[in-house]
Parts: C-alpha cells; sequence; structure tokens
C-alpha cells in the first residue's frame, strides 16, 4: 500500500477570513479522502488531486446551526493508469462518495463531494484551458506522486474557452430555472444564490481573459476589474453595473454571508434569473462577436457562423469524442440524426442554450439571434418537434451526458 505523506505546508483548503476551526476540518476531510482512495482495491488509482476553489484556498465556506457548510464542492481528480474497468471504478467512485460524505458530515461537515477518474496522461497532455492553467499553478496533490502536477504545460489560455465558461454557466442557469418553476418547488434552496454569486464571478473570469488580463485566483481577479473599463465600455450595455455585480459577488464569494442561505420567494428567484440572464446573453454575444472578427455581418450572422465554424480536422475529432461517449454511456441511438456535417457539435449545442436562454427571459427583443427561424441547433436530435421545455431538458441532458466535464 503507498504511503500517505504529509499535506505540504502550503495546503490550505480554507476559505478567505474563515476561522481556524473551519481550516481543521477541511485538513482531517481531505486526509481522509486520501486515506480512503488509498485504501481502495477497486479505484486502482495512483494519485489523489484536490482541484477547483478548495485547492486554491478559496472555497465558500459557511457556519450554521447544524456544523460547517460547504458551498463550493470539493473537486477531487483520480489519477488512474488507463480507462479500462470503467464499470467496476464507477461503482467504487459511487461507493467512496458515499462513504467521505458519510464520515465527514459525523464531523460537522456538509459538502458536496466530486471524484472524477483522471488518465494519468492527462496531466502531462492536457489541452490548454482554465481548469488546466488553475490546476497547474494551485492543484494539491494529497496522495501519490507529489511532482504530478509539475510536468503539465501551464500555456495561455485560450479565448474559447473564456467563452465556453460562460456557456456552461448558461447551462446550469437553465437547470436552475427547470427547478425553481416545478410545481413543487415554492422556493428554490440556498445553493440557487450561490449560483447566482458563481455566475457573475465567471463573467469577470471570461471577460479578463478576453482583455488579457486573467489572474488565477479570485481575489486578485477582483483587484483587475478597472482593467475591464476600457475592453467593452460602449459595446456591452449597462456595463458598470454588470462591472459593480461582478465585484460585489467576488467579495460574497471569499467571504460568505447567511443571506446566502436565506430562503427567496419563487417570484424573488426568478426575477434574479432573469436579471442575471440579460448580463449572461450580452457577455456571451459580445465574446462571439470578438471571436468572429468581422468574418460576419449583423448579430445573429455572427452567432451562426459561431456554431457551424470549424476545420474539417476539429469537426471530426469532436464527433469522435461524441460517438466514443456515447458508445460509453450506452447512448448509440442519440447519433442516428445528427448533423455531422455541420459545424462543432459542442459549438451548436451551446447557440441552442443561448437561444433558449433568451427566450425563457423574454429577451427576444434584445438578441436578435433568438428571433433568427433557423431552427434546431441540437448536435442530437430525436426525430420529433420539440416544445420549449422539452428543448430545455434535452438541452441539460446532452451537456451533462457528453459536455460537462469535458
Amino acid at each position: 500500500m503507498k504511503h500517505i505523506p504529509n499535506l505540504p505546508e502550503s495546503f490550505s483548503p480554507l476559505p478567505l477570513h474563515a476561522p481556524a476551526e473551519a481550516n481543521d476540518l477541511l485538513q482531517w476531510v481531505v486526509r481522509m479522502c486520501g486515506r480512503r482512495v488509498s485504501e481502495s482495491l477497486d479505484l486502482r488509482a495512483e494519485a489523489l488531486v484536490l482541484a477547483g476553489s478548495m485547492a486554491r484556498g478559496e472555497g465558500s465556506v459557511l457556519r450554521t446551526e447544524n456544523g460547517w457548510l460547504c458551498l463550493s464542492d470539493m473537486e477531487f481528480m483520480l489519477a488512474v493508469p488507463d480507462a479500462r474497468r470503467l464499470k467496476q471504478r464507477k461503482e467504487a467512485v459511487r461507493v467512496l462518495t458515499e462513504q467521505v460524505t458519510e464520515e465527514a458530515a459525523s464531523r460537522g461537515l456538509l459538502c458536496s463531494f466530486e471524484f472524477t477518474p483522471t488518465r494519468l496522461s492527462y496531466f502531462r497532455t492536457a489541452r490548454p484551458c482554465i481548469f488546466a492553467s488553475e490546476l497547474c499553478r494551485h492543484g494539491q496533490v494529497v496522495w501519490g506522486d507529489p511532482s504530478l502536477l509539475q510536468t503539465m504545460p501551464d500555456d495561455s489560455i485560450p479565448k474559447i474557452d473564456a467563452l465556453y465558461l460562460v456557456c456552461n454557466r448558461m447551462i446550469e442557469q437553465l437547470a436552475w430555472r427547470t427547478r425553481i418553476c416545478d410545481d413543487d418547488c415554492c422556493q428554490p434552496d440556498s445553493l440557487f444564490a450561490y449560483s447566482i454569486v458563481k455566475t457573475y464571478v465567471d463573467l469577470g473570469t471570461s471577460l479578463l481573459i478576453f482583455a488579457d488580463s486573467y489572474e488565477s485566483t479570485y481575489a486578485r481577479r477582483a483587484e483587475r476589474l478597472a482593467s475591464l473599463r476600457d475592453s467593452a465600455a460602449g459595446e456591452i450595455a449597462d456595463f458598470d453595473v454588470l462591472l459593480e455585480k461582478i465585484a460585489a459577488n467576488s467579495l460574497l464569494k471569499l467571504q460568505p454571508t447567511q443571506e446566502l442561505l436565506d430562503p427567496l420567494p419563487k417570484d424573488v428567484a426568478l426575477n434574479r434569473w432573469a436579471e442575471l440572464a440579460r448580463f449572461v446573453l450580452r457577455v456571451w454575444q459580445w465574446e462571439v462577436r470578438q471571436l468572429d472578427n468581422g468574418a460576419s455581418e449583423g448579430r445573429a450572422a455572427e452567432v451562426l457562423h459561431f456554431a457551424r465554424s470549424c476545420s474539417p480536422w476539429e469537426r471530426f475529432r469532436d464527433w469522435a469524442k461524441l460517438a466514443r461517449s456515447a458508445a460509453m454511456h450506452g447512448h448509440l441511438a442519440d447519433l442516428l440524426r445528427a448533423p455531422y456535417f455541420s459545424g462543432a457539435p459542442r459549438n451548436r449545442l451551446f447557440v441552442e442554450a443561448a437561444v433558449k436562454y433568451a427566450k425563457l427571459a423574454s429577451l427576444e427583443s434584445e438578441f436578435a439571434f433568438a428571433r433568427s427561424n433557423t431552427g434546431s441547433f441540437l448536435p442530437i436530435r430525436s426525430g420529433v418537434e420539440l416544445s420549449l421545455e422539452e428543448s430545455v431538458a434535452e438541452i441539460i441532458r446532452v451537456w451533462n451526458v457528453y459536455f460537462r466535464n469535458t
């Protein structure tokens, strides 16, 4: 059995300004996860890496009457030699997640844990993106080879990845609206308010990348927000208001308060959702325009170009990835009506999400692309006409199955 090393002194899965009690508990929980992984024969992992805001010391944790509540997920990467024994490893991950969740709760920490099996080769060949850059700079090897992350490339982040960050948050907000509008829901749970905070913060992250002013921590990003005033002022409506909201929510992310746990009536939640939607779509449309670089005429044409533009190699690669994922998840029937020769599947899905996002927020008058009659951009089609609600459900399903963690 491999030795579980002491965590390095720099290791600090601690939210800014949190009491030492919370830090001690988080330290214990992380070590407990390392011990569980090292003892599991079914996982066959070679290392455990803590990623995300917890690894950066920027997780959001609040004291409640039931103990400590982690608003941030605790994200781990399970370094595995290959993708074989997928079903057995998947079951082992499920068991592990249940065990550590229960053990953490018994110590007074309520937290959502995520363990993602990751090939060892990823740490040498990861493509440039926000996640890989932050993992390289701030990831923590909890158990295994302490030099694992030193092999990671730390290249500049392409602007398309910044746009994809906005797209992913957009689909998460579509899912939240579905939950809020559920007939059985009188008011959303506290994580909805936190999702609003995260989305505003990530709008700032994405804009900073487009302005070549990216920083790898929330704290330093908040300090750089002023540099954005010249990048999109006059091109994004109410840009100063947006920057104020990004700044306020960045502070709330770093120093969460009890207001995040206060219940919101359904109508108040929907109003906040719609207000956020307007800013998300403004940023999304502006970034699509920057990537288009004047190649198209008009807003709708820019969006259409984004959905369909990619090289033959990129198109082949992305559809091949989708087909492989469909086979792994037993969803090969999804591919029967796929529009293989019309753009990259991920871009098509994101455009479809933006159109439906605008319609649900009643923003067609502001965003021309939501009014254009260009048909469905879903990369996977059922062969039947879908209602607006059914289309949103399909967008969320396809994203969860094929694109969420890729």
